[in-house]
């Protein structure tokens, strides 16, 4: 995910755990919370990026990168809304969809923002 708009920095990917029964068409990400960084990393070339939001103005933002995702930030590339918060970005929707089941656990409004080129 990137830390700031512009920045260039992104952040740590995740690990990817497999099971015996399971194919890398099928593959499950393990989260395990609090992390630095939350989503994948960039190798540099220009990517087409799904962020992932928590839209809402009552959760704390230093609450989240302390419990959750470390490099979160307010707004983000695909939604400028100050009452939202960019937990993180991947390479796949489907692995955005997946980060984003995982925080619904614990936050009512998450959602896959639209894609971005970056």
């Amino acid at each position: 995910m990137q830390t700031e708009v512009g920045s260039g920095e992104v952040g740590n990917g995740t690990a990817y755990r497999f099971t015996s029964d399971e194919t890398t068409a099928s593959r499950t990400r393990d989260f395990s919370f609090p992390m630095a960084s939350c989503g994948d990393r960039s190798s540099g070339a220009a990517h087409t990026w799904y962020p992932v939001f928590i839209c809402t103005a009552t959760e704390n933002l230093s609450l989240i990168r302390t419990n959750y995702c470390g490099d979160a930030f307010r707004g983000g590339m695909s939604n400028n809304s100050s009452s939202s918060i960019q937990v993180a970005s991947f390479l796949k929707k489907s692995d955005a969809e997946n980060f984003s089941k995982t925080l619904r656990r614990r936050f009512a409004r998450v959602k896959v923002g639209d894609p971005y080129q970056f």
